[in-house]
């Protein structure tokens, strides 16, 4: 009896390591980058303040009768777009954890901010590492009592 279950709890581990080692790359983001929109619409940035993750990008679109920028405050310089008439767009990618806080330079009211984030995991393999793992020691407790 006990090389039965030996078996079954080193069949238990390996399926759940095998799980976990595939779902490794998931729980370490690889998630394909992401583009963003930001509308320039009734002299707001729409949305104000938006949360991406690193390697985003994010594409401002003037949908506005009037002209306007996308320019770094706070002593940033990353974000400098020209002068963006009406369907325009600008487009930036990110690739540093931070927050960027922009302005139109002509309506200076206008501001907005990207707040850039760490990948968030999709699916988290450690329990299935921590029971795989669990379960060949188990595993191997049973066939080493059985001997």
């Amino acid at each position: 009896m006990n090389g039965n279950l030996a078996l079954i709890f080193g069949a238990v581990g390996l399926l759940t390591l095998i799980v976990g080692a595939t779902a490794l790359p998931i729980m370490m983001g690889a998630r394909g980058a992401t583009t963003w929109d930001v509308d320039i619409s009734s002299s707001t940035f729409v949305p104000q303040n938006l949360p991406i993750q690193v390697g985003d990008t994010v594409v401002w679109t003037n949908l506005d009768g009037l002209a306007h920028t996308v320019t770094s405050t706070g002593g940033q310089t990353e974000l400098d777009s020209p002068i963006l008439g009406n369907g325009d767009t600008y487009s930036h990618q990110f690739n540093t954890l931070d927050t960027f806080t922009y302005r139109c330079d002509i309506h200076t009211f206008m501001t907005g901010s990207v707040i850039v984030q760490t990948v968030i995991p999709e699916f988290s393999s450690i329990p299935f590492v921590f029971l795989g793992i669990l379960a060949l020691v188990v595993g191997l407790m049973l066939v080493r009592r059985r001997v």
